[in-house]
């Protein structure tokens, strides 16, 4: 055959190998020089390098009669609340997966404080609040600005997002404790607003889990103001609800939009949000109907605020002890410890300060 009737013959164009960096270096090594041999493969997995040296969060809970070391209320929610939420569990869908946007509680909350539901996003607890905020917005290659001293959760969430604790208020991410834990200073609304003015690409978080100790101003005045910002708050202090693990976050609604990219599904889960729901409305859906428990909540907080105050001017009275004006639950005492001794009998538990700050 000739010419057009020629076979077609498809050339040998060889056979491509991945070839994985490990084996490439395998490769390339010398065998007679000891110094190009690769180094083996890991025979069992690896933690992160940044996470070998990190201390795993933890609260010790002693079986005390007084805490006074973890922030919680002193006194539960009202039992007619508790009440209504056996009823709801009776007849909640357990096999279904509840609301994946929390709307009913996100629209409860937005309402609640004049704020575009869009902007409302709610995460179970201010752990999970903030680690979203990290998730999203921090990171590998980005930073956090975070005061010291300040509660250690904030560099604990650094170290599982890969982002970078720095000093530099020009950070990606930019944290305020208002009222401060531990020290219990509050942050005013015109030094949040110059923070958010100073640094426009930045991410100030304004985390407010102890306002309501503080009857000062909170920085949510400012959401209309500045699209850089984010206030959270927390179910778990004041309200008296711990255990169900609810914290929300207000923002502009291009903040709340980055955060659905890196949240858990259906976290908090469908039956941890009706607590959250029954502070702001009626309790319609119990037997035992209520205006809701805010009022209590005001008259307990008013009520911590003074025995702040009274221990402060008793720690300011003896010469070998001292006390600082605080505006977070718990007044921060120096020097030889009379507060300890006078509640020994009532077997207390305390927070050590500056040398823990969880």
């Amino acid at each position: 055959m000739t010419g057009g009737d020629a076979p077609r013959v498809r050339p040998y164009v060889g056979k491509a190998v991945i070839v994985t960096p490990g084996r490439v270096a395998g490769m390339l090594a010398d065998p007679d020089d000891p110094e190009s041999t690769p180094t083996p493969p890991p025979d069992h997995p690896q933690l992160r390098s940044n996470l070998a040296a990190h201390v795993p969060y933890s609260s010790l809970r002693p079986w005390v009669q007084v805490r006074l070391d973890t922030n919680e209320s002193p006194w539960p929610p009202p039992a007619a609340l508790r009440v209504g939420l056996g009823e709801l569990a009776v007849g909640h869908d357990w096999h279904r997966y509840g609301d994946l946007d929390a709307l009913r509680l996100r629209t409860r909350l937005g309402a609640w404080h004049g704020h575009a539901v869009e902007g409302v996003w709610l995460a179970a607890g201010i752990f999970e609040v903030l680690q979203q905020v990290l998730l999203a917005y921090g990171g590998p290659g980005r930073t956090v600005q975070v005061p010291e001293p300040t509660w250690g959760g904030y560099r604990h969430l650094a170290a599982l997002t890969g982002t970078q604790v720095t000093g530099d208020h020009r950070a990606d991410v930019l944290v305020v404790c208002s009222p401060n834990n531990p020290t219990g200073e509050a942050a005013a609304p015109r030094i949040v607003a110059r923070l958010c003015q100073a640094n426009p690409a930045s991410l100030v978080v304004v985390d407010e889990a102890y306002h309501e100790y503080a009857a000062t101003p909170s920085a949510l005045e400012l959401l209309g103001e500045f699209a850089n910002l984010a206030v959270v708050r927390s179910f778990s202090k004041a309200l008296g609800l711990a255990d169900p693990r609810l914290a929300y976050l207000l923002a502009h609604p291009e903040i709340v939009a980055g955060l659905k990219k890196v949240r858990l599904p259906y976290h908090p889960s469908g039956s941890r949000r009706p607590p959250g729901c029954w502070p702001w409305t009626t309790w319609g859906t119990c037997s035992r109907p209520s205006t809701g428990w805010l009022p209590n909540v005001s008259g307990s907080t008013a009520l911590l605020r003074g025995w702040r105050g009274s221990v402060c001017d008793r720690g300011r009275a003896r010469p070998t002890s001292s006390a600082s004006p605080s505006l977070g639950r718990l007044p921060r005492c120096g020097g030889r410890c009379w507060t300890a001794r006078s509640l020994s009998a009532t077997s207390p538990a305390f927070r050590a300060w500056p040398r823990t700050c969880g």
